[in-house]
């Protein structure tokens, strides 16, 4: 009965939280005082989507943290200040440059944010985001202010984007998603070397110190007069290996790809080639498997 009770009293609460949530939105900074003598703060940490045209851009996203104050809180002059970080995240998916992540910093103070309209105690704030073209981003932030605390009651920002080789203009309207999420996206770590080249050492490292003894020796000297697994493969070989050569000669000279089909038989090809070179390398074959398998992976990998 208490633990049905402790329950019960649980969703009670659960549920005014979220209805007062709900009715006076998200928290946001404070307030003290009144009047003339009244000192506001804005700390807001929030996600933008973009969307063009009513649609929205899956390619770029951002996260703004805008930080205003009033009085001025170097100067105690009635005068509000803010400053705005944008980390901007742009996903080009696998096509270079990949996902790039870039910084930009707004300032009433150099002017590339600049005040429109502040009227705290109405709870208005409009202001104009400059960007790195000069073009501008309208934003129209509204707010509550109940007990001290300021909530969140509307924001609004729009931009109008032109083409740079062309007459089109489009709108971008940048929204706060309705829900919390976690973006995901890949971003690459350039390193000093490959990601093929580090799979390529834990392969070698994966040997036996008598195998990587022996690589060694046959790297140094017979490795050159081995048939390399490359994509830029000679005529004569890809005329054993694919069956209507001759009809896919032009396609290929006009620099389509191999199908996945032809390229597994090419791998194979120079798999088989290869591991009659290692034989006498004097490494196991155990060894030798590895050291193949991973160059025709490597093969295969390659776009």
């Amino acid at each position: 009965m208490k633990r049905a009770l402790q329950i019960a009293f649980f969703v009670v609460i659960l549920s005014y939280s979220v209805a007062q949530c709900e009715e006076l939105g998200l928290y946001i900074g404070y307030f003290k005082g009144k009047g003339t003598n009244a000192e506001y703060n804005l700390t807001f940490n929030f996600g933008i989507e973009q969307w063009e045209n009513e649609k929205l851009s899956t390619f770029r996203h951002q996260k703004w943290f805008l930080d205003c104050s009033y009085p001025d809180p170097l100067t105690r002059k009635p005068n509000t200040s803010c400053s705005l970080e944008r980390t901007i995240i742009d996903n080009w998916g696998k096509t270079s440059p990949g996902v790039v992540i870039g910084t930009r910093n707004h300032n009433t103070l150099d002017g590339t944010l600049k005040l429109l309209d502040a009227q705290w105690q109405r709870g208005k704030l409009d202001f104009n985001i400059v960007l790195d073209d000069n073009s501008t981003i309208e934003v129209m932030l509204r707010m509550k202010l109940k007990d001290g605390s300021i909530y969140l009651d509307s924001f609004k920002a729009i931009s109008i984007a032109r083409g740079i080789l062309s007459n089109s203009m489009s709108s971008i309207e940048y929204k706060i998603p309705k829900y919390t999420y976690i973006l995901n996206v890949p971003f690459e770590m350039i390193g000093l070397r490959s990601m093929d080249a580090k799979k390529w050492d834990d392969m070698i490292a994966s040997l036996s110190k008598q195998d990587q003894a022996s690589w060694d020796k046959f790297k140094t000297t017979s490795a050159q007069k081995c048939r390399a697994l490359d994509k830029t493969t000679d005529e004569q070989v890809l005329k054993k290996i694919i069956p209507n050569y001759e009809r896919r000669k032009s396609e290929l000279d006009k620099g389509a790809e191999l199908t996945p089909e032809e390229k597994n038989k090419v791998a194979d090809y120079f798999a088989e080639e290869f591991a009659k070179c290692l034989a006498n390398s004097g490494i196991s074959k155990n060894g030798q498997k590895k050291i193949v398998d991973s160059l025709k992976q490597s093969f295969m990998s390659e776009k």
